[in-house]
């Protein structure tokens, strides 16, 4: 409701500020005219009654302070008294009824559909009275519009026709005013109730995000611990032998990775490694991981006697059974150490689909690839996959002092040049920052100085995937 009152303040501010110009103009024209003709007590209306209304009009009008009733009751008492004015002195053919319907009109808007009735019975009842006057003589009769009003009986149709059009006008107004009221007030109800909603679901939202903030947390803290967990058991792998000196780096795209390696050793003697990458990367490549990595080692040392490919062959089985109903695969390699001379080791290899590893031969100073060496186009199978379940191969390549052999996942292959580049890192780029890297550097240097010229090359894009790298280097 407060709206709608100082709608209406406002809208009295502006209406009387528009009348007060034609007002001030009427008042001069009307002023000089009753002076020009020296009408019977003109001074007196004029200065003694009409300028002080003038100027309580500008007083009301234009002063920012006068409350509102006390400026729409002055307006009315002012109408009111022109209009007593014009009937006393010129009768029915005056604007005594217009200036009471003014009255009337501005009673109703800026205050209430009763003091618009109660107006219309004071009005009546003084119109019926200076009718009555004039016609017993009690108000003389000066001017021949006086002697048009001169009966009683001519005062009822003016009487009539100013409450039926003044009364519908107000009555109207009236109306109008009502609705716009109650629509405010409807407004500001439904306004109130949707402050109220809107607070509410704020607080419901508050608690709902409180909620899935410590949900999320509670998941991101069970991620972290899975990381954790993951890492110290791939960090805890890595033998510390004195024939071989081996390093490894190890990123995951996310918080859990999807790579896993392993190493096999029996005592102080390096036997064998693995390294796998699961399909996609995340929390499920991750719990897989560790459940590859399980199989892969129990396999290995249960089939020390077979061939490499058959014990990939053997992983695979046992994979496909249990990733019957998941969509997920495996590809990896698998190593297998022999001595069979004073330092020198023969090493089988094994490959599932994944990417072939790179040898450096330091007598020879080049960098092969045991499929190239051998002209075989295609590795095995991927792992886990029944459809695919083809049979893998076994390659044998001997390692003397100062030969490295490096393990790698898809995801430096995939390495892009930059967010906006389609080039790639590829097996070329990697084989050329293999060789120039000094042989006499320790493993973890010369992977260093591998992932180094990685990170140059992707100049800050984003990795595409899991990044992991085995250098291993006989010492």
């Amino acid at each position: 409701m407060e709206d709608l009152h100082d709608l209406r303040a406002k809208l009295l501010r502006k209406t009387l500020r528009i009348v007060f110009i034609p007002a001030v103009i009427g008042f001069f024209i009307g002023s000089f005219q009753e002076l020009a003709y020296n009408e019977k007590g003109a001074y007196t209306r004029v200065f003694a009654v009409y300028l002080p209304l003038i100027v309580i009009f500008a007083f009301t009008t234009f002063l920012q302070k006068v409350p509102n009733w006390t400026r729409s009751g002055t307006l009315i008492l002012i109408l009111t008294i022109i209009g007593l004015s014009e009937l006393y002195y010129f009768g029915l053919a005056s604007m005594g009824m217009m200036m009471f319907s003014g009255a009337l009109l501005f009673g109703t808007v800026f205050h209430n559909f009763r003091t618009g009735l109660f107006l219309v019975l004071i009005f009546n009842s003084i119109l019926l009275g200076i009718g009555s006057a004039y016609e017993h003589g009690i108000i003389p009769i000066n001017v021949a519009q006086q002697e048009a009003s001169l009966k009683l009986l001519n005062w009822l149709s003016p009487i009539a026709m100013f409450t039926t059009i003044g009364g519908g006008v107000m009555t109207v107004i009236s109306i109008l005013l009502n609705g716009l009221s109650d629509s405010l007030v409807r407004m500001q109800e439904s306004e109130g109730k949707l402050a109220k909603l809107n607070v509410e679901l704020e607080i419901k939202i508050k608690d709902r995000t409180k909620d899935i903030q410590a949900l999320y947390d509670a998941a991101q803290n069970e991620l972290k611990f899975a990381a954790m967990t993951q890492k110290s058991i791939l960090l805890k792998s890595i033998p510390q032998l004195n024939s071989w000196d081996i390093a490894v780096t190890y990123q995951p795209l996310q918080i859990v990775s999807g790579d896993v390696y392993d190493f096999y050793y029996e005592g102080s003697k390096l036997v064998g490694v693995c390294l796998f990458d699961v399909s996609g990367h995340g929390v499920a490549s991750g719990l897989l991981t560790l459940m590859a990595r399980s199989v892969a080692r129990k396999i290995f040392f249960e089939n020390k006697n077979c061939d490499l490919g058959k014990v990939m062959d053997l992983i695979n089985e046992v994979l496909i059974k249990e990733l019957n109903h998941v969509e997920y695969y495996l590809t990896g390699v698998l190593l297998r150490f022999t001595e069979y001379q004073d330092e020198v080791f023969e090493v089988e290899y094994a490959n599932a689909a994944h990417p072939d590893l790179l040898f450096k031969d330091k007598q020879n100073n080049t960098i092969s690839r045991p499929f190239q060496i051998e002209n075989i186009k295609t590795a095995g199978s991927v792992l886990g996959f029944a459809v695919l379940s083809d049979k893998h191969i076994t390659m044998k390549l001997t390692m003397k002092k100062e030969d490295s052999l490096l393990l790698f996942s898809d995801g430096i292959l995939d390495t892009l040049q930059s967010s906006e580049s389609r080039t790639s890192y590829g097996m070329n780029r990697l084989q050329e920052t293999l060789l120039r890297t000094p042989y006499e550097i320790p493993a973890t240097e010369q992977l260093q100085y591998i992932m180094g010229d990685l990170d140059k090359f992707r100049n800050n894009a984003p990795f595409p995937d899991d990044i992991t790298a085995i250098l291993i280097k006989k010492i």
